[in-house]
């Protein structure tokens, strides 16, 4: 098991926190700050190192600020060796979900309008919890293009149903508001991810036609 920690804020911090955690498999990989964080090319290069290395054969991708359930990743896990790509639903049945109501409603509409256009049975298209094994992990990183915003998870779901026809087996989720960290989005970035948006939506509309 290794963890693939991408910084790009305050690197001292983190060394401090992971100090504290006895643990050897821990890669510590530091961006160079932006004014704008680029989740999106984070979550590239750590994918990319952690497929570099043989001996991994599945990938997780969870956001570390709390606001997912850890002992989600366990279910996960027990499914991946059955299905090429897991992801971790709000909208199944069995989810339980304590968020504020304005980001329940982004992405609500974020999800409803891809089901819409797509025609599919993903329920989530804006989760961030995701496991892929080593084949859908080279398919993911075959895609060359590159947001930075909340596109970034449907870009990854879109490409490789559009693409390759995998559909994501999905998983419940136990979904509250971040613990650590605080959120970047405001109006401004709100309005930069909604164009980001609909840039990914009519690249993938033009590939699946």
């Amino acid at each position: 098991l290794r963890f693939y920690i991408i910084e790009s804020g305050d690197i001292e911090i983190t060394k401090k926190s992971l100090n504290k955690i006895k643990f050897k498999n821990i890669f510590l990989i530091f961006l160079k700050k932006e004014k704008r964080p680029n989740n999106c090319k984070a979550i590239r290069i750590g994918s990319e190192i952690a497929y570099s290395d043989k001996n991994n054969q599945y990938f997780l991708e969870f956001d570390a600020d709390g606001a997912y359930d850890p002992l989600g990743i366990k279910d996960a896990l027990t499914k991946i060796e059955k299905h090429n790509f897991v992801i971790a639903s709000k909208y199944n049945k069995k989810s339980k979900i304590n968020r504020k109501f304005v980001r329940r409603l982004y992405s609500y509409m974020y999800t409803f309008i891809c089901r819409v256009i797509f025609n599919n049975n993903v329920t989530d298209y804006s989760t961030s919890f995701k496991m892929y094994d080593r084949f859908t992990m080279k398919l993911y990183l075959n895609n060359q293009m590159i947001y930075k915003g909340a596109p970034q998870h449907l870009d990854n779901i879109l490409n490789l149903i559009v693409n390759n026809n995998i559909i994501p087996y999905e998983i419940p989720m136990v979904y509250r508001d971040r613990i650590h960290g605080k959120s970047g989005i405001n109006f401004r970035e709100l309005l930069y991810c909604m164009f980001e948006f609909l840039k990914c939506i009519n690249f993938y509309l033009g590939k699946s036609k």
